[in-house]
Order: C-alpha cells, then sequence, then structure tokens
C-alpha cells in the first residue's frame, strides 16, 4: 500500500529495482475512489497486466549514494564540477582584527 498524489493505492505483483515491472495488479483502494473520481474522473482505478520502465533515450542517472572517489573520478567530475582551490587572502590594508595577539574586547 502507498499514497500517491493524495489517494491510497495498492500494488500486487513483481518488482525490479523497487520498481513494478513483471505481471502485477495496480489498484486504487476503495476510500478513496471518490476522491480520485472528483480530482481527476479519467483516472484508471485498477490496472492488471504487465508493467515495465520505460527505457527512453537517456540512461539512468548514477547514484550518488554509492560513488567512490578514485573509482568513479570521471563522474564526480562530470556530476560536480569543481575549481582548484586556491588560499585567498583578504586585500591588503583590510584587517579581520585589528587588536593584538592575546588582548581582549571585553570591558571589565
Amino acid at each position: 500500500f502507498f499514497q500517491q498524489e493524495g489517494a491510497k493505492r495498492a500494488y500486487n505483483g513483481q518488482w525490479v529495482r523497487d520498481e513494478f515491472r513483471g505481471k502485477g495488479e495496480l489498484w486504487v483502494l476503495d476510500e478513496s475512489v471518490d476522491e480520485v473520481r472528483r480530482a481527476k474522473p479519467y483516472t484508471i482505478l485498477r490496472y492488471q497486466g504487465n508493467f515495465n520502465v520505460s527505457e527512453g533515450q537517456f540512461q539512468r542517472p548514477p547514484n550518488f549514494m554509492k560513488l567512490e572517489l578514485e573509482k568513479h573520478a570521471s563522474i564526480i567530475k562530470a556530476y560536480f564540477p569543481t575549481r582548484p582551490a586556491q588560499l585567498r587572502q583578504p586585500p591588503s590594508g583590510l584587517a579581520l582584527d585589528a587588536r593584538p595577539p592575546g588582548s581582549s574586547s571585553l570591558v571589565a
């Protein structure tokens, strides 16, 4: 059972990588039928048959949770472009703290 767009639905069938795939049945639960008919009158309430994931013209994006720095260097470079680190110094004449070391700004 799961909720999708405010309607409770159920699926019974085959799965591949957490997706409906193969033979199965998908339906809107009875308690949500009236809401779905009102909000989206052309929605299919029950489907039984084959499910497949559209492959399309684009590849699936990589799973960034499993990246390894050395092994996936090209993917990291493509999806997370970075600039080389540069040591940045404040402009001349601009001091971050003009107080001598060890002095305190607290007044006793």
